[in-house]
Order: C-alpha cells, then structure tokens, then sequence
C-alpha cells in the first residue's frame, strides 16, 4: 500500500457544528502514534499534536469500502481485503454511516465519530461497544449507553450536536432496523483484527511520515501561539490533537470534540498545514461564535449569518497565518472573510471578539 495510493481525500474545507465543552484532552490510551511520542527536545507550551489510531482508521475505512465519500483509489485497492458478502452489507449501510457539511447519516455518530473518539483497544472492545448500542435500541434507554462511555461520549456530543437527542429522534428505524444493525456491528468486530495485523502495519508508517510534515509545518509558523497573538484569544489545553486517517472523508477535516479533530491526510504538506490551522482556529474562536450566539438568541439576528461570520473570520485569521492561500469555501462565508479584512485594515489592533461584532453589523447593514 503506497502512500501515493492511501493520500487521495478530497480537500473541502470543514465544517461541523461547533459546541463548547470540558477543554482537556483526556487521557485516553492509544493503539498508534500517541502524544507521548512526539519528540519532547524544544517542547512548547501549547502544541499541535498528531496521532495515528487503528481504530479511527478503521472505522472510516470501514466507510471507503462501501463506497462512502465517493468511488477513490483507496477504496479500489482496499475492496479486495473483505469478502463479498461483508462489502455489500456495507454498500447498504453506506448512507446510514454518511456524513458531510450538511447532512450526517443515521448511523455516522455510534460506527464513525464515537469509535474513533473513544480510542477502543482491540475486537473484544468493540464488541462490547456495539453491545451496549444495542442494548440501547432493545430497552428504548440510552442512559446505560452513554454512562458506559461517560466522558469521550459527553465531550463528543457537546461539540457535535446531542448525540442522545439525535438517538431518540431515530428509535423508530432503529427498532425496524435492529437486526441489521446488529449484523452490521458484528463485521465490525468480525474483521478488525484482520485489518490491525494486515493493513495497519503499513498505513501506520505512511501516517507517520504525514504526522511528522504536519507537525514540522505547524512548529515553522508557531501555529498556536500566532493563532492566539493574532485573535487575542488563548487556547484552553496544551496539545490540538490532530488523529489522522488515511482513508478519505467527505469533508477533510472532521472536528470529534473541543481540541480534538479527524485529518483525512493528503499528499500536499502545505495543503494539510493550512487545513489543520483553519480547524484549530474554528476551536480557539468557539467562545466568540458561543458569544455571538448569545447576544443574537431571542431576536431575529439569530440566524445563518452568525455561522458563516464564524467561518469567515476564521478563514480571514487563516489567510494571515498563510499569505496567498485561499479556501473553496462558500459565498456568504467570503463575504465576510472581505467584510473582517476591511474592518482589520481599519483597527488592526481590533480583537475577534470587536471584528465578529462589527463584521456582524457591517454584513447585515450591506447585504440585508
């Protein structure tokens, strides 16, 4: 499996709805390239830190091969390492386990983001994973579920969206489906000791040698540190966990939980570098968007525009960290990544919090 082969996500710019929640980065063990092992010689005080999981890798492998995000390389080269029968549950799985910027299939929280998050061990713990879901459906009670994976699946929902509300909302079809999603679970498990001793050996090493290029670019620009001299915002915790994945996604960066993102990795460094600034900066703004949200809630200003003037100042904080570089992003969020460059060239010592309130009503006295 070459590298060539494995770096083939598209590059869309990401985009997950934003939350606030507890600002640490557990200690959860690891079966890959974990925060202890990055080179402790010139160690700074807040870093950008990148892992390689099996099991993150896994489970959105797991996705490649039904077809998710789209026919790729990867999911070419990789079709022939399960049976026929485990790809074609999979292809029928595929929309339920689906997600991107506007849109997360039925299943994507409990086989996608809670697994990778979660960092399970091996086949037996994801056995027992899969057990408590089902448990869930079959009792109409998710409490036992969510207490079984207590702090990564509180942290995962607080920045995500309510992952319990999402769960109950859906019980009917999961009710009607259970029997397929049971079998679903149990080729999960089936085929993951398979994957880890086949696969992971050398997807590992590929993963290394990106995690190294991130890492290297981010320690270059100081990325951490420009972030919060540039916002006058400071970062609540000492590493930005970047987990990446070989397999492509959707969107290229998925963010899990408050300092904590999914990296779908990609054969430009540069290209990576940036990504993970514009995620770490959507992290470091959360509490400007959570502000603005506040002073918005009950009246009609409450709306599209204050998200997309949260992705707009975070891609104008990114242009600057990257001169010359642009992101394929969406024609609102342009607008006011313009509307926070005009109000900076006019008070360059204005801080995100003036520029989001001022971009706000400049935006919304123009073009509405």
């Amino acid at each position: 499996i070459g590298l060539g082969l494995l770096l083939c996500a598209a590059c869309a710019p990401p985009s997950v709805r934003p939350g606030t929640g507890d600002r640490s980065i557990d200690g959860r063990s690891t079966g890959g390239r974990a925060i202890g092992d990055v080179a402790s010689t010139g160690r700074r005080q807040k870093e950008i830190v990148c892992v390689a999981e099996p099991m993150a890798n896994y489970v959105v492998h797991l996705t490649t091969l039904g077809g998710l995000p789209w026919p790729t390389p990867y999911g070419d080269l990789m079709r022939s390492t399960v049976p026929t029968q485990s790809l074609s549950r999979l292809q029928q799985a595929a929309p339920a386990l689906a997600w991107d910027r506007q849109h997360t299939g039925e299943l994507a929280p409990y086989f996608v983001f809670l697994p990778a998050y979660l960092r399970l061990q091996d086949e037996f713990e994801l056995e027992q994973y899969f057990i408590s879901f089902e448990n869930a459906i079959r009792r109409d009670a998710y409490a036992a579920f969510r207490r079984d994976n207590a702090d990564g699946h509180d942290r995962v929902s607080t920045w995500l969206f309510d992952l319990e509300g999402f769960f109950y909302e859906r019980l009917d079809l999961y009710h009607n489906s259970f029997t397929f999603i049971r079998e679903l679970g149990r080729l999960y498990v089936k085929h993951y000791r398979d994957y880890e001793d086949e696969l992971w050996p050398e997807i590992e090493r590929d993963l290394e040698v990106a995690a190294d290029q991130i890492e290297s670019q981010a320690w270059s620009v100081d990325l951490i540190a420009s972030w919060e001299s540039m916002t006058q915002e400071s970062y609540d915790g000492r590493h930005f966990v970047v987990s990446l994945v070989a397999a492509p996604m959707s969107i290229s960066a998925t963010g899990l939980s408050y300092g904590e993102t999914l990296l779908a990795v990609e054969k430009d460094e540069e290209l990576m570098a940036r990504t993970v600034s514009f995620e770490f900066g959507r992290h470091l703004l959360i509490d400007v968007f959570d502000e603005a949200v506040s002073e918005a809630s009950g009246t009609a200003n409450l709306d599209w525009t204050v998200f997309a003037a949260y992705q707009g100042l975070t891609e104008f904080y990114n242009r600057r960290m990257f001169p010359g570089y642009r992101a394929d992003i969406d024609n609102d969020v342009e607008r006011f990544a313009a509307v926070f460059g005009q109000l900076y060239d006019q008070r360059p010592d204005a801080t995100a919090r003036e520029l989001m309130k001022q971009g706000l009503i400049a935006f919304r006295r123009e073009h509405m």
